[in-house]
């Protein structure tokens, strides 16, 4: 199991990805991109260079 120093840690880190990828998808939204596999990669970071 991981150990983490505090809770308040725990859930930031736990809670980024999530909230990173609801903004992604709202900016898709909001400026009419597709949601497609391009997308998709950068939403994921590969491959982060």
């Amino acid at each position: 199991m991981l150990q983490m120093r505090s809770f308040s840690g725990t859930v930031i880190v736990v809670a980024t990805a999530p909230l990173g990828v609801v903004g992604a998808v709202v900016a898709l939204l909001l400026f009419n991109q597709p949601f497609d596999f391009v997308a998709l990669l950068g939403m994921t970071g590969w491959p982060a260079s």
